[in-house]
């Protein structure tokens, strides 16, 4: 479970120097309000010193990861319902995502299982073998790189931005990626792209890569950004679009 919380906009005014200590709880339910319902609750805890005030000056979020045991759900479409709640406040922020089922082994077509953009670096441990969760930092590891997503906020355009994505794929894995960045005039424009680290697994036919993108002639402004995969053994291509911010380099 990974959070991003506005660094500045939720701490600055919010807690005196000590300990400050929030709640956060989910909820999990089918989306078509049937089966079990599973909950939980985990402790999110600040030491409000100089040091963590100085951190947050220097962030515009602050990622939070948690990890918890397996969870078993049932094999349909499930929403999660979230709340950030501050007992000393009494304050609530609250959210809601929906998760799609997962695909089936059997199922006879392609299909993106997730896409998700971040950013990389170096990874010390070289993992050559596939993607692997860490569970101390929240990265995915895979050969020489270490992948951090980052769903909230602005990207630089200089700033080391990288695409993570699987895709099922039964027929085999699939062709050369290609990206597309279009602007909110429709102006399209391709991006380049190279493979920083990918994997196959025979088993579950998902191909999972993460891509470094190439931002540094685009404009600060909101885009979608497109990617293609070219069609195999005669079945059509696929195609993801994911929604993007790309903020100046001032400050970086």
């Amino acid at each position: 479970m990974s959070l991003a919380l506005p660094a500045r906009e939720f701490f600055e005014g919010r807690a005196a120097a000590g300990k400050k200590t929030y709640e956060f709880h989910f909820w999990i339910k089918g989306d078509d309000e049937t089966g079990r319902i599973l909950t939980g609750q985990v402790t999110v805890p600040f030491e409000m010193n100089e040091s963590f005030k100085t951190r947050l000056a220097g962030l515009d979020f602050l990622r939070l990861f948690y990890v918890g045991p397996g969870i078993e759900l049932e094999n349909k479409a499930n929403r999660v319902i979230f709340a950030l709640f501050d007992p000393e406040t009494g304050e609530i922020g609250t959210g809601i995502s929906d998760c799609p089922p997962p695909i089936r082994k059997a199922a006879p077509e392609s299909a993106f299982v997730n896409c998700v953009p971040g950013y990389a670096i170096a990874n010390p441990v070289d993992r050559k073998e596939s993607f692997a969760l860490n569970a101390a930092d929240g990265s995915l590891e895979c050969g020489q790189i270490k992948f951090f997503p980052k769903t909230a906020g602005e990207f630089a355009p200089d700033e080391n931005l990288h695409l993570f994505f699987q895709v099922y794929s039964p027929q085999g894995t699939p062709g050369e990626a290609r990206f597309e960045l279009m602007d909110q005039k429709g102006q399209t424009r391709e991006i380049k792209g190279a493979a920083a680290a990918e994997s196959w697994n025979r088993t579950s036919k998902i191909w999972s890569a993460a891509f470094k993108l190439d931002f540094r002639d685009a404009a600060p402004g909101k885009y979608v950004l497109k990617i293609a995969l070219p069609s195999t053994a005669g079945k059509p291509g696929l195609s993801k679009e994911i929604q993007l911010v790309l903020g100046s380099d001032q400050g970086k």
